[in-house]
């Protein structure tokens, strides 16, 4: 026998099958349905592009810089860890801006 679905035809978060209820991730984010957090990435990629366009030529080799810091930033963070990547930010940021200089 399949365990009951709802109306979506998913599974039943919890309770019915006998485990803890989890959270959807979006719904505690206010997003309803993965449109809303593709809309949401569509509008945080156009403002970054707005932002970045003020700095310099929009041309193919615009962000180069900035994809290595932040590739930079995720590996020493860690993946997933926020606390880490703010820590690793400043730490880059500061040094960075120390060896400007040279």
């Amino acid at each position: 026998m399949t365990p009951p679905r709802s109306a979506s035809g998913a599974p039943p978060q919890g309770g019915a099958t006998g485990g803890p209820a989890k959270p959807d991730p979006r719904r505690l984010l206010g997003v309803r349905g993965w449109s809303g957090v593709l809309a949401a990435t569509v509008v945080v990629a156009g403002l970054a592009g707005c932002a970045l366009s003020q700095v310099g030529n929009v041309g193919p080799d615009l962000g180069q810089g900035y994809i290595v810091d932040a590739f930079m930033v995720v590996v020493l963070g860690g993946v997933g860890q926020l606390a880490g990547t703010v820590y690793a930010a400043l730490g880059l940021g500061v040094l960075n801006k120390l060896l400007e200089g040279w």
